[in-house]
This record gives structure tokens, C-alpha cells and sequence, in this order.
């Protein structure tokens, strides 16, 4: 996010965001120590410390976006949303989340609907799941879900989805402690 855009700087974007017509809390009042690193790579790593380290990696999104993999304690947690694959999987995606303990995944859309929205910068729950596989992911969160699709929809697929990966769910609000 923000890479192809001319803002002065990351913090800028974030605090925008934040603004009240889009979130009720500012940047300021958020309770945390930030720190805003803009480069113009597709890969990043940082150090958080002594245990942990974050890494990103730019997905295929109008607009741009970033997944991010945290190793923080012998723990790894990766989250990729906003992410359009194409015709195959994305090797780079698939090796950004080897071995994690938790990916949380966008399934913005069912394997059938997904034609349609080619372009779009999403993804289907049955590429999350495929990545999943591949990667060795112990458990899946798919996120990002249709406006469209209703509460029984969604719980008829994560059903689907359940008999392809075991340890699938579809995130809902209030969702905690998912490693």
C-alpha cells in the first residue's frame, strides 16, 4: 500500500485511514508504539527484538498491498489478504507461508465465482486452502468474505471447506486465541 502513491510519507496513509469518517480511534489514540518504513522492494524484513522478526511481501492487488508473516517465540502467524493469484498459485505467496501456525487468508470468493471477478485483487477459499496445503499451514482463518454472501452461506462453505483442510474456519467477530 501507498508505494505508487504520492504521499509524503507511511505515516501519513495510516493516519488518514484512521480519521473518523473511516475508524472511530486515531492514530495517536491507538495505545501503541509505531514506527513507518516505506521502501520501494517487494520484500521486507524487520527485527521486533530479541525474538521475532516481521516480514512482508507485496501482493497482486489494484492499488498494491502486503501480507505480513510474524515469527515472534517459535511461533509464525501470516496474514495475506487483498491478494489475486491468476491462471496458477503464487509460488512467492506459498513460501511466505511455509510452516505457519495460523494463516489468516482472504476468500473474498466462492472457486465458481471467481471468473467473474478476474482484476479484482482476490482470492477464492479454494486457492487459501490449496496455499494452505502446500505451505504446511497447521490451521486456517479465510477473512474477507463477500458482502454479498449471508451468515448461512458462509457456513455451508466453511463446511466445504472443512472436508478439504480440517483445520479451516471462516474468521467472525470476536474471534480470539486462534493459534
Amino acid at each position: 500500500m501507498g508505494k505508487d502513491l504520492n504521499i509524503p510519507d507511511l505515516k501519513t496513509i495510516f493516519a488518514k485511514q484512521m480519521e473518523s469518517t473511516f475508524f472511530p480511534v486515531s492514530l495517536d489514540n491507538m495505545g501503541a508504539q509505531f514506527s513507518f518504513h516505506l521502501e520501494n522492494t517487494d520484500k521486507h524484513s524487520y527485527s521486533t527484538g530479541k525474538t521475532g522478526r516481521l516480514l512482508t511481501n507485496r501482493h497482486n492487488h489494484p492499488g498494491g498491498a502486503y501480507g505480513y508473516r510474524l515469527e515472534v517465540g517459535g511461533k509464525v502467524f501470516v496474514y495475506c489478504t487483498d491478494l489475486e493469484h491468476g491462471e496458477c498459485l503464487n509460488e512467492k505467496v506459498i513460501e511466505f507461508a511455509k510452516e505457519a501456525d495460523l494463516l489468516i487468508y482472504e476468500a473474498q470468493y466462492t472457486p465458481e465465482e471467481l471468473p467473474k471477478f478476474r482484476g479484482w485483487g482476490h482470492s477464492s477459499w479454494e486457492q487459501a486452502i490449496e496455499v494452505a496445503k502446500l505451505a504446511g499451514v497447521k490451521k486456517l482463518y479465510l477473512t474477507n468474505h463477500d458482502p454479498e454472501h449471508n451468515d448461512e452461506f458462509l457456513q455451508k462453505e466453511e463446511r466445504k471447506c472443512q472436508e478439504r483442510f480440517q483445520n479451516c474456519y471462516f474468521a467472525r467477530e470476536g474471534d480470539e486465541n486462534l493459534i
